[in-house]
């Protein structure tokens, strides 16, 4: 048996470049010869032989480029929207181009699934979009090139290591395939040409960046090899859950393996995919083509390795933030990554924090308008104004104080309980200003049972805040934060920003 072995390895039948740290090396014997018959798997050989050669994790560097091409429509609620019918759809196309190195690694046993990681290092990053004749642009900020793929929460994340991504920057390196994952593509036994298989539904999660699978499968195929390349067909039809919105997707697609790397170096898929509406992204129904080349490369051009990044992406504090910048709001912020914005028109904004795509409160953010350079509202009036404006439901101050935020704004924040609708409420009002007159607030509200769990999440976002401009070049029209509506109404962005994410 040690001597077959041999001969297979020096025949060029086992010559995966990666021989020593996968255990699908019988795909490259399944492969061999003109008859592409099928072999023995090489776990099996190596067990006869009484050596132990099967490795619990993968992991390799390569370089990927990626072109992404969506037509269809996006499904939104609307302001009050909380039935299928009280929705409506804007028609959406979008192409976006990514070209990056990455190493990963990833368990190939269910106890090593956690040390999932990817660092990778994007050279290009775009994607433009036009939504209901709409045009944006997307791209990655500079500081923002370097990125870990790891588990967070339960799911896999793209994170920067210095500086927390924005939600649209996240949108767009966030594919409808995880490169990582597409050798999984191979089977787990010997095949011959037309033998087909299909992933295990975990696998295909993975694959998909999805969260779960609930029905349905990925079938594939093997097609056509020689000693140099195989190729694969797949074909699905499945339905599964991201963030907790049921989405429903059938694929069709073509991969080719290159032997010697053991590598999945080109594929081309078809998409039609429908995602229902959740509270906290929009649904939608699109048709995309996506297409991928990747290659081995033996490092990364930075000169890092994913080890290194893992730990220094562990020490940082980014890794549950998300960046917000409100160009026509004129202001920048860092929130915890459960925080999505709905709406922002310059003068107010609407986020809600949503968990399992349950609402646990909403935030509004208003552009008050800007008072004379040193003058600034009491810390008494501002109650007073509150009291007014939450009349009946008013019950009680629990908390008032003032300070310095993180970034040097005069901060006031009140703390207030009441009820709407026999509802136990419980309200947060932070007023920030600056020396130059400027004036902004920010009103949470939320039921008093999920007081507990959103913590100290107002004053993370409200110590961050920086105004890109002291002064608003036009005062806004006089508004105010809509405090007193229910945690649970809805509101619906006008204008999404970005492609469908996965």
């Amino acid at each position: 048996m040690q001597e077959l072995n041999r001969k297979l390895i020096a025949d060029g039948l086992l010559s995966f470049s990666s021989l020593q740290t996968t255990r699908r090396r019988w795909l490259a014997s399944a492969l061999a010869g003109a008859g592409i018959v099928a072999h023995t798997p090489f776990a099996s050989l190596a067990a006869g032989a009484k050596v132990s050669v099967v490795a619990s994790t993968m992991s390799k560097v390569t370089r990927v480029k990626s072109v992404l091409e969506v037509k269809g429509t996006v499904k939104l609620k609307n302001h009050r929207g909380k039935t299928g019918e009280d929705q409506r759809s804007a028609p959406i196309e979008a192409k976006s181009t990514l070209e990056y190195e990455e190493e990963y690694r990833f368990g190939l046993e269910p106890e090593t699934a956690e040390q999932d990681s990817a660092y990778q290092v994007y050279r290009i990053a775009e994607l433009d979009n036009l939504i209901e004749k709409y045009p944006t642009k997307a791209t990655l900020r500079e500081s923002c090139r370097e990125l870990v793929r790891k588990p967070i929460s339960g799911e896999m994340a793209t994170v920067c290591i210095d500086h927390p991504l924005t939600a649209s920057e996240q949108d767009l390196v966030e594919s409808p395939i995880a490169t990582m994952y597409l050798e999984q593509l191979l089977p787990t036994r010997a095949i011959q040409i037309g033998d087909s298989w299909e992933l295990d539904s975990e696998v295909a999660a993975k694959l998909l960046n999805l969260d779960v699978i609930t029905s349905g499968t990925i079938k594939v195929t093997l097609i056509e090899a020689d000693e140099t390349i195989g190729q694969l067909a797949l074909k699905g039809k499945l339905q599964g859950e991201v963030r907790s919105a049921e989405t429903k997707i059938a694929l069709e697609g073509k991969a080719k393996i290159d032997r010697k790397a053991g590598l999945i170096s080109w594929v081309a898929v078809t998409f039609d995919e429908e995602r229902a509406v959740s509270e906290s992204e929009p649904g939608f129904k699109i048709q995309a083509r996506l297409r991928v080349l990747r290659e081995q490369i033996a490092t990364i051009s930075t000169g890092h390795t994913l080890a290194e990044m893992v730990a220094r992406l562990d020490k940082a504090n980014t890794v549950e933030l998300v960046q917000f910048d409100s160009k026509l709001g004129a202001y920048t912020f860092v929130a915890d990554r459960n925080w999505t914005t709905y709406s922002d028109t310059g003068v107010d904004a609407t986020l809600r924090w949503v968990k399992k795509n349950r609402v646990v409160a909403q935030c509004t953010i208003t552009n008050m308008t800007d008072m004379e350079p040193g003058r600034q509202l009491s810390i008494g009036g501002y109650q007073n104004d509150i009291q007014k404006a939450l009349g009946k439901r008013f019950g009680q101050f629990l908390e008032a104080d003032e300070r310095l935020s993180q970034t040097s704004l005069r901060m006031m924040r009140i703390v207030t309980i009441g009820q709407v609708e026999s509802v136990p409420v419980h309200w947060i009002h932070i007023l920030l200003s600056n020396d130059a007159g400027r004036h902004l607030a920010l009103a949470y509200s939320m039921n008093a049972a999920s007081v507990e769990a959103f913590g100290t999440n107002d004053l993370r976002m409200a110590g961050s805040f920086e105004f890109t401009l002291k002064q608003l070049p036009v005062a806004p029209e006089e508004s105010k934060p809509d405090e007193n509506k229910a945690v649970g109404d809805t509101k619906s962005a006008a204008k999404p920003t970005l492609i469908p994410k996965r």
